[in-house]
């Protein structure tokens, strides 16, 4: 995935091959690099687990045509390939991304892949001061760079999380 990374940052349109069952940690690799709705092609089994024969006949009936689609149609958010290459927007630390009642913000967080599927209590505004006035911390005091996405680590973005 960092050699996809690499690609897209260059203007390059690419597409990651991935095993079947892995779609989900490939996209979650994806958005932590950066690069939310990074196109995968899925290999309909591990590459250890079948002949090679079986392998290319799997990758021309099935894969070929997720990697034609992810150079040509786009990602999830519609972008062609040729204007993929910023990642999108990052929200900035007080943007409100999610809105309605504990099940909509739920399934958003879970269909945006920032939930492992268990229930959240949302991180509203009020919540996190709360949170933070009682830890006498200066919320934008920035901790560190979280790796791989680069991004900064700071008190509010801990309390957030």
């Amino acid at each position: 995935m960092r050699a996809a990374i690499a690609a897209e940052g260059a203007g390059v349109p690419s597409v990651s091959l991935v095993c079947m069952g892995f779609e989900r940690q490939g996209a979650a690799t994806g958005r932590g690099l950066g690069y939310d709705g990074l196109p995968l092609a899925v290999l309909t089994a591990h590459v250890d687990s079948q002949s090679a024969d079986a392998m290319v006949d799997s990758f021309l009936d099935v894969t070929l045509d997720q990697v034609v689609a992810g150079l040509t149609v786009g990602n999830d958010d519609g972008a062609t390939a040729e204007g993929r290459g910023d990642g999108g927007r990052e929200p900035a630390a007080l943007d409100i991304v999610a809105t309605g009642d504990i099940d909509e913000i739920n399934r958003r967080f879970l269909d945006e892949g920032w939930s492992d599927g268990h229930p959240i209590i949302p991180p509203t505004r009020d919540r996190v001061e709360s949170y933070l006035a009682a830890t006498g911390h200066d919320p934008w005091k920035r901790l560190g760079i979280a790796r791989p996405s680069g991004r900064d680590l700071t008190i509010w973005s801990i309390a957030v999380n």
